[in-house]
């Protein structure tokens, strides 16, 4: 288990302090995930034997409507709060300018109690109000669903929220484990305010404690659950997806629990309370919610609707088209297939966000009486300061670093994966699942994770840095998007037959669409803050071309490919995994020889932040 982090450990400031806490957020939180998923893959083993894959399909379903729930609910809360710029007044002088004068109102608690804004515990304290609005979304989120769900059965004239090919008895199961994961997502929601102050605070080993406990807790819950109910029930599958809920039950219990436990100290140190408490301006007006920051929120959360129908649109559209057996065969497949996303990018893709957040937000370029002229203006039409030179330089180092390590490991997966994915699927899976259309499926998954990986930390930057009136022009670009990754999908599904292998390449033109605005959006910024930085000495851009691997590797990472699909079989015999681990080993050595320069200059950056 990590260590727990001291409440009074001070919070970096300076760049390389950024740098050096975020790449150790990355490490914890790689290392959760891989607790998570590694976890996860020994329960998923373990309960292969129980289920079929029509329950497969129906937990597939019920996860989809979870991620559904808490995406809505604290996805745009999230990235608004990870934009709060710096403090900038310490707690003492905020205490001395908010002393009642005849014009500031005392509040009813007294002036120690006073929570100002623009100091470390009005940030603090507004991050945990904040973090409240996720539970009324995540009802209403609950409530549209269900209204959805009731007029689509009554048109239809189908179990409301049932799978439509299960007899009554599952879809009896199926629909109390609905409600049940719609309790957990409500319940894991209350832990949003201690997880958005660990994010802020860099508290990233208090957050992989808390996480790790979880996940501990939901694979032990829905392992027993599944377990002792095919014993005592006497047959196969047992509570069919009932397991599953009560595993998210436990998992969202020791979230609510375990945050405020490990916080306590640190919200005694600062001053700040876990519950909302009422914020102080310096002119000694008091609110509860930030409004700029809920306003950037909810230009977020439009967009996080046409994102999440874009990244989820595979799930949304295998539930659609496909039969439960179809979703268990896919999602299989899906689930390995993205397991080094889950595993790698999706921590770096969070830490990089916040780090670029602090490195490159900047507060708006106005004075008081600009700020009183500017009650009723927008967000968009106040001047933002450039970012410092330095923090410009460093952002852009991290950028190239994390693009050059995607490439890097993208030409390995793209070049081998396709044909040793089969083969690992039936040492895992076992020749039942690898015999089935999911091998495929996963072959063509291998040419969709570069793009996932590029598409993650471009839009990362894009989210970090972007202003109000940007983030509404990729929104309608996303809808844009939405309609072309909707024609695609229809296009390679039913029009080509292609099924599972049809959504792949339709999620890859989607992602390829949307890099290419990240990437368009990337270079416009890095000419304007070069153009508008403070010493004019700040000419940066990004150079892609450092991005690409070497020559070498690409070369014998083709070579190595094409080798494989001459002589390494799907039948997963002896000789064929002698032959796998041989081109991989070769690629391998290959890799660590043609880009050792970059391994070195990535091991002396870090090096260097972690002494400084």
């Amino acid at each position: 288990m990590p260590p727990k982090d001291d409440g009074d450990t001070p919070r970096p400031t300076s760049a390389t302090s950024l740098l050096n806490a975020s790449a150790a957020g990355a490490a914890f939180l790689v290392l959760v995930q891989v607790l998570s998923r590694l976890l996860t893959f020994v329960m998923n083993q373990l309960l292969i034997r129980y289920l079929s894959p029509a329950v497969l399909g129906q937990a597939a379903q019920l996860e989809l409507y979870m991620m559904t729930i808490l995406f809505f609910a604290r996805e745009s809360l999230r990235m608004a709060l990870q934009r709060q710029a710096e403090a900038t007044i310490t707690d003492t002088a905020a205490d001395q300018a908010t002393k009642p004068d005849g014009n500031s109102p005392k509040a009813a608690d007294g002036d120690k109690d006073k929570i100002v804004e623009g100091t470390v515990r009005g940030q603090a304290q507004t991050v945990v109000n904040s973090s409240y609005l996720a539970v009324p979304m995540g009802l209403a989120v609950v409530a549209g669903i269900y209204v959805l769900q009731s007029a689509y059965a009554a048109l239809s004239g189908s179990s409301s929220g049932a799978p439509s090919d299960s007899d009554d008895q599952t879809a009896s199961y199926f629909r109390l484990s609905m409600g049940i994961y719609a309790v957990a997502s409500l319940f894991e929601l209350l832990s949003e305010p201690g997880f958005a102050v660990a994010q802020q605070r860099l508290l990233y080993s208090l957050r992989a404690a808390c996480e790790s406990s979880a996940v501990i807790a939901n694979c032990a819950v829905t392992l027993a659950v599944t377990v002792l109910a095919a014993r005592y029930t006497g047959r196969e599958g047992g509570l069919e997806v009932l397991p599953f809920a009560i595993g998210q039950v436990a998992f969202a219990g020791c979230l609510v629990v375990g945050y405020p436990w490990r916080l306590r100290a640190v919200a005694a140190a600062e001053g700040f309370s876990l519950v909302p408490k009422r914020i102080y301006s310096r002119t000694g007006q008091s609110y509860y919610f930030h409004a700029p920051t809920i306003a950037l929120a909810g230009t977020m959360w439009f967009q996080s609707v046409v994102k999440h129908v874009l990244t989820q649109g595979d799930a949304i559209l295998v539930a659609w088209f496909a039969t439960t057996y179809d979703q268990g065969i896919y999602a299989l497949a899906a689930n390995y297939g993205s397991l080094i996303a889950r595993l790698l990018f999706k921590p770096i893709e969070e830490t990089s966000r916040n780090l670029l957040s602090k490195l490159l937000t900047t507060d708006t370029d106005t004075d008081d009486t600009t700020a009183k002229k500017d009650d009723k203006a927008n967000e968009e039409e106040k001047v933002r300061k450039p970012p410092k030179g330095e923090n410009i330089t460093e952002a852009l180092t991290i950028l190239h670093l994390i693009l050059r390590f995607y490439a890097i490991l993208s030409t390995v997966i793209a070049t081998l994966g396709p044909s040793l994915a089969p083969l690992a699927l039936r040492k895992v899976a076992g020749a039942r699942w690898a015999d089935s259309p999911a091998a495929h499926t996963l072959s063509t998954y291998c040419y969709y994770i570069p793009l996932l990986a590029i598409n993650g930390i471009t839009e990362a930057f894009v989210q970090s840095v972007a202003t109000t009136a940007q983030l509404r022009r990729q929104s309608g670009w996303m809808v844009v998007f939405s309609v072309v990754f909707a024609g695609a999908s229809w296009g390679f599904v039913r029009f080509m037959q292609m099924g599972a292998d049809g959504l792949v390449w339709a999620n890859c033109v989607n992602m390829g669409m949307r890099i290419v605005w990240s990437v368009v959006f990337i270079n416009g910024y890095f000419e304007g803050v070069s153009s508008g930085s403070s010493s004019g000495k700040v000419k940066l851009k990004v150079e892609w071309e450092k991005a690409m691997p070497g020559w070498l590797l690409m070369g014998v990472g083709v070579s190595a490919g094409a080798v494989a699909r001459a002589v390494v079989s799907e039948r997963g015999t002896l000789g064929d995994y002698v032959k796998g681990a041989g081109l991989a080993g070769v690629v391998g050595i290959v890799c660590l020889y043609s880009e050792r320069r970059f391994f070195m200059d990535c091991y002396r950056l870090f090096k260097t932040a972690r002494q400084r």
